[in-house]
């Protein structure tokens, strides 16, 4: 990534290697002051094997760590499945003291440790080395060698240049070469007892003084005195081997029936063993690829590979019902026959409960939908007389059904009731205009006042609210009832001047119609029509002028 270089599966697997190590040891493999140099030392460097600073850990965890962090991708496991598997192989091949690695046992390398002198010394004096100038190694002179402590000679010679610096060694003084290890500390081992002052028959000239203030030891060279240890060590493992004396005596030839029968349980355990291990229950097997498949064919897979299954439910989006979504362990993984495989079954997908609607508010709605893992649908609207709007009217899925999740669910919401266009009945009778007003749905009252107007006669609608726009069902209208044209008396204007009674007619609210007789030249009313009565507000008048 550093690099600019796409991520992979393989990239998660170099952050396993680092986790790995950070896991063996307490802390990454690389740090830094900045992140910068952190990241650049992922890129030149290479991760180090934990056992640098775990001296004694399993070099399969070594090789696991190496192989995860190679700085070649495609050196790497190629995904989880083959890392998982190789983890796998590694956690059988490990003994019980690998896996135990961080016990005080474990971690704490062996040294050659000093015997006690004395059996309650075993707690209270650990193991110590003794310091070069207590017991320094030193070459006599041959004529000042002794001619006694044959039998110690070559042990003493051994224990002295093998050890010049502490005088300890596993090899000369530890499982069994000299027997007793608390003969360590003194370096006469059990040839003390019963030996000789003389070797083969002549004065020894290798004999040494023990340690002490006043007897230095003799030694040639370190090299003969190794070359003399490996010869006694071969010598008395030889003498060791060769019994002195039968330690049993009875029936030779019934020892070796129970020898013959316990060869023979051997052998059978033997057999039994790697045919346990190499073809019976406990012979490695790869698990069977079982996706997809009924109960019955993924069992019948697996019987043929030897493996024993168990089946568990599981919940799946895009595995049909019935069929195996998987197994556990997965396909293509290596494990022993014995152990067993789960299949997991698919039981379709999650389903959840469709939520009451209706009755709720667009708002309260999308609310609901988001709780139950549903989403919102298509949404219609619709008038409705009962319905106030902005209420969800219905919906599809109804309520309680089972359905996916993000399953898109669809309501109708009311606007309301439906509204109603208001006509227009001015200038109609009162019976008709309630009439048509109450076909539409609409609820026609009568204005209690009464008014005067000369075009509309008595009964006839006026005026009306309101006179356009819409309602709905139920809305009122209010109409307003004509008691027809004011009625007016007409003064007679005949022998009067034809201008002023035109004007005098005209503030009375008449239409005036002059009708010029010989051009009219004298002006004056020789007739008028009406004349002197009531009539409507508004009607015309007549004059006749000369």
């Amino acid at each position: 990534l550093v690099n600019g270089q796409p991520a992979d599966a393989r990239t998660d697997i170099y952050s396993v290697g680092i986790m790995l190590y950070e896991m063996l040891t307490g802390h990454q493999p690389f740090r830094g002051d900045l992140p910068i140099h952190v990241a650049m030392q992922h890129v030149t460097a290479t991760v180090p094997a934990p056992s640098l600073e775990l001296p004694g850990l399993s070099p399969d965890l070594d090789e696991l760590v190496r192989c995860c962090t190679e700085k070649d991708p495609e050196a790497r496991p190629a995904d989880g499945d083959a890392l998982l598997e190789d983890l796998r192989h590694i956690r059988t091949s490990l003994s019980d003291a690998e896996l135990d690695y961080g016990s005080a046992a474990a971690t704490v390398p062996r040294r050659p440790q000093r015997a006690p002198s004395s059996p309650t010394q075993l707690v209270a004096q650990p193991t110590e080395a003794i310091s070069r100038a207590a017991n320094p190694t030193t070459v006599m002179p041959a004529g000042q060698r002794p001619q006694s402590y044959a039998a110690q000679s070559y042990a003493a010679q051994s224990h002295t240049a093998q050890y010049g610096d502490d005088g300890y060694s596993d090899g000369v003084y530890g499982d069994g070469v000299y027997g007793d290890s608390a003969d360590r500390d003194s370096g006469y081992g059990d040839a003390r007892q019963g030996d000789t002052r003389t070797l083969g028959g002549r004065p020894n000239p290798g004999a040494f003084y023990p340690p002490s203030d006043t007897a230095p030891v003799p030694v040639p060279n370190k090299r003969a005195a190794k070359r003399q240890d490996r010869e006694v060590q071969k010598a008395q493992a030889r003498a060791a081997a060769r019994p002195s004396q039968t330690l049993q005596r009875g029936n030779p030839r019934r020892r070796g029936l129970i020898w013959l029968i316990l060869l023979l349980v051997l052998a059978l355990l033997a057999a039994g063993a790697g045919w346990f291990f190499g073809l019976g229950p406990g012979a490695m097997a790869t698990v069977p690829d079982v996706r997809n498949k009924t109960v019955a064919q993924a069992q019948s897979l697996l019987q043929a590979q030897g493996f024993n299954s168990t089946s568990k439910d599981v919940n799946d989006e895009s595995v049909q019902q019935g069929l195996v979504v998987t197994s556990d362990p997965g396909p293509r993984t290596q494990q022993r026959r014995f152990q067993p495989v789960t299949l997991l079954v698919s039981k379709g997908p999650v389903l959840y409960a469709v939520p009451k609607l209706v009755g709720g508010t667009l708002d309260q709605a999308k609310v609901a939908l988001n709780g139950a893992k549903l989403a919102l649908g298509n949404i219609a609207e619709q008038y409705d007389d009962q319905t106030a709007a902005g209420v969800v009217l219905s919906q599809d899925p109804a309520p309680d059904a089972q359905k996916r999740g993000a399953t898109p669910v669809n309501i109708v919401v009311s606007k309301g009731p439906t509204p109603i266009p208001v006509p227009s009945v001015v200038g109609r009778d009162k019976d008709e205009a309630v009439k048509a007003l109450a076909d539409l749905g609409l609820n026609p009252q009568i204005a209690p006042d009464t008014v005067y107007d000369k075009k509309v006669p008595a009964g006839a609608v006026v005026s009306q609210d309101p006179a356009n726009g819409t309602l709905t069902k139920g809305g009122t209208v209010t109409l307003t009832l004509s008691k027809g044209p004011k009625m007016v008396h007409v003064p007679s204007y005949i022998g009067k001047q034809a201008d002023k009674a035109t004007k005098e007619l005209q503030q009375l609210g008449f239409d005036v119609q002059v009708n010029n007789i010989l051009g009219g030249f004298f002006g004056t009313v020789r007739d008028q029509n009406p004349a002197d009565e009531d009539v409507p507000e508004g009607s015309t008048i007549t004059l006749t002028v000369v």
